[in-house]
């Protein structure tokens, strides 16, 4: 649904409060509901919240501006606001997904395989028992631009494929090669193809429900999966249900932190209570520490515990799937089905690399410190140019301070029990930048081409500070330097709400 066109609608005590959004909220509309936030009545003030939030990023700006209302109401609803908007905002930058749009009469199934492989940029195997594989199948799709995810399970519906997401070594082809050629170790990436791949074999694809969340994907899997999987096993009378989470492959990795359940109904309308599943013992307990941020200091309290192994940014660089068992509580007399699940998935993303910084002049930048994505600071230390041409660049990467120790500074500081890295932070830490990447231009938009890299590595009082002394070879050697970008690839925490409708209690069912 539009959050344009969207009737917020807040009832309480007997009395509806409405507010209506028209298609395109203009800056006086906007204002009106920002006053609204201190409204004398409670309903009133909630429901002019919500429709702010519907908004979204046009109310950004007049949101900030209220921060400082001297209405106290008004200034902390802002506020609150103004991170949620940042929040979702953020999300659905980093699970923006990739968009595919199926035209496919009569096409054989490898080919229709290698259509969306080469729409989506990666790579995609039909594995398995290539005999069970109709030669004669014809296919043909249709669908306006959709998401990856949704993309890929239609053609395994149409074509009788199912992705197999934990694929073991075998005899596989790319789609369009000889059905029996070569044997490719399955999940590794096609070479010019993004990521890992993505392995689908012959096989009635299986209903799961399933939620869509951009570049993501939610699945439950059929009851007794915990069990098969080595997860968890049910105790009488609870029921342990699986959760697979799957990333598109332009993500580089996950780690899955927590989920918390909002809500879950059986189809008798009764609730299930959660088993949360229980937390690692503490290595070193509660630990204090004090931030500054404007004039202000901060008492965090955080619990680092011992992960099993490193920390989560060297998890994150695995994009396999990840099953996450739930554990519930089942009434006296259960239904058949949940009827409805509302939960929240806490994660650790590692994305592409975006660019971080972009200095326009690069020779003007010499000797001044720069402010970048995310946080972080830029000192171009030196740029010279040889006789050929050749440049030699020296750049200085300072994590800012709160970033070094996981914190966001745009952020308010918020606490994720037994993890080591809050919610809504982006770690720029030296095991965050391996993939750490620099481009140069030259004043006619031509790139230099990088041949040398020597990083040194040193501690400074707010964490670790990055040293690249960079050569660079020009496609001209009279050319002159021009742009310079660094981009990286981040460890993101994220939380994703989503909800999941009508989830089998039994085998049977």
């Amino acid at each position: 649904m539009s959050s344009l066109r969207l009737m917020v609608v807040l009832l309480g005590c007997g009395a509806p409060w409405a507010i209506a959004l028209s298609a395109s909220p203009d800056t006086q509309e906007i204002d009106k509901l920002i006053r609204q936030l201190g409204d004398e009545k409670f309903l009133r003030r909630e429901a002019a919240c919500k429709a702010l939030e519907e908004i979204g990023a046009p109310a950004l700006d007049p949101l900030r501006r209220a921060c400082d209302d001297p209405d106290p109401e008004v200034q902390r609803r802002a506020k609150d606001l103004v991170r949620l908007i940042e929040r979702r905002m953020a999300r659905e930058e980093i699970l923006r997904p990739t968009l595919v749009r199926i035209d496919l009469k009569d096409v054989s199934v490898p080919d229709a395989v290698a259509e969306l492989a080469k729409q989506a940029g990666y790579s995609i195997l039909l594995g398995g028992n290539a005999a069970k594989l109709q030669p004669d199948k014809k296919l043909s799709i249709q669908t306006e631009e959709i998401s990856f995810w949704e993309a890929l399970d239609l053609l395994c519906l149409k074509a009788d494929l199912t992705h197999a997401v934990n694929p073991q070594p075998s005899r596989s082809q790319h789609p369009g090669g000889d059905l029996g050629a070569g044997n490719v170790r399955i999940p590794q990436a096609v070479p010019g193809h993004r990521g890992t791949a993505i392995v689908l074999v012959p096989g009635t694809p299986p209903r799961y429900p399933t939620y869509y969340a951009g570049a993501l994907r939610i699945r439950v899997l059929p009851p007794g999966s915990a069990k098969d999987a080595g997860l968890s096993e049910e105790a009488p009378g609870e029921t342990v249900m699986t959760l697979e989470v799957c990333l598109e492959p332009k993500l580089l990795g996950h780690d899955i932190l927590d989920i918390s359940v909002a809500k879950a109904l059986d189809d008798r309308n009764q609730p299930l209570a959660h088993i949360p599943l229980p937390a690692p013992r503490s290595q070193v307990g509660q630990e204090e520490r004090v931030v500054v941020r404007n004039g202000n200091q901060i008492i965090v309290r955080q619990v680092i515990v011992n992960r099993p192994s490193g920390t989560a940014e060297t998890v994150a660089l695995e994009n396999l799937p990840r099953l996450i068992p739930l554990r519930f509580k089942l009434p006296e007399q259960p239904g058949q089905v949940v009827a409805d699940l509302q939960a929240t998935l806490a994660a650790h993303v590692r994305t592409p690399s975006l660019p971080l910084i972009t200095v326009e002049d690069v020779t003007a930048a010499v000797g001044k410190e720069l402010a970048g994505r995310d946080g972080i600071s830029v000192s171009i230390l030196v740029c010279t140019v040889g006789k050929g041409g050749e440049v030699l660049l020296g750049v200085r990467v300072i994590p800012n301070a709160l970033m070094a120790q996981g914190l966001n500074p745009n952020v308010p500081v918020q606490i994720l029990p037994n993890q080591q890295m809050p919610l809504n932070a982006v770690r720029m830490g030296v095991a965050a930048t391996m993939g750490v990447s620099f481009s140069l231009t030259d004043t006619e938009g031509n790139s230099y081409n990088l041949v040398s890299t020597q990083t040194n590595q040193t501690f400074g009082p707010n964490g670790w500070i990055l040293d690249y002394r960079l050569i660079y070879r020009p496609h001209d050697p009279k050319a002159q330097p021009k742009k310079f970008t660094l981009s990286a690839s981040r460890v993101a925490a994220i939380e994703l709400p989503f909800a999941l409708r009508n989830i089998p209690l039994n085998e049977s069912h």
